[in-house]
């Protein structure tokens, strides 16, 4: 079965770019308090990363505490079926910021691509995302900037 989107964020919507943090996760599984909780705030880190939102830290700060949340989930999880729900929320969220459009600036993309590699290279995305995030690097190669193709593979 494919991945479903929460009712806020259906069809088109799904993965249009949305600069601002979200208030749910984009992911409909992600029900319980916690999840839901650590996929806003998955979100904020995402969007203090790439720039969208202010912030005081420096940018890769907001990147660490990505990794640690999932590192940390690396050491209590180690069956490669069983891929935490949050880790494509997160995958879903990076892609979320990544799409090129006129009125975005390039620098935000870039940086969403730049994360979108380091955390292919920490975790992987479900047996179930895998052909989507796939597509969506292949669609991406054909019409994107070369900055951004050499980080799309």
């Amino acid at each position: 079965a494919a991945t479903k989107f929460h009712t806020k964020y259906q069809g088109a919507n799904a993965l249009a770019f949305e600069g601002k943090p979200l208030t749910v996760p984009l992911l409909a599984k992600l029900k319980s308090a916690a999840l839901v909780k650590s996929a806003v705030q998955m979100s904020k880190n995402i969007t203090g990363f790439v720039g969208t939102r202010k912030t005081s830290k420096a940018g890769f700060s907001h990147a660490e505490k990505i990794f640690v949340f999932v590192l940390e989930d690396i050491c209590d999880e180690t069956n490669h079926d069983n891929i935490p729900l949050l880790w494509d929320e997160i995958y879903c969220q990076v892609v979320k910021v990544s799409v090129l459009q006129p009125d975005v600036d390039i620098a935000i993309s870039t940086k969403a691509w730049q994360l979108f590699a380091v955390l292919a290279s920490v975790f992987p995305c479900s047996k179930t995302l895998f052909p989507y995030l796939m597509s969506w690097c292949e669609k991406i190669k054909s019409s994107a900037p070369k900055n951004i193709y050499a980080l799309a593979w």
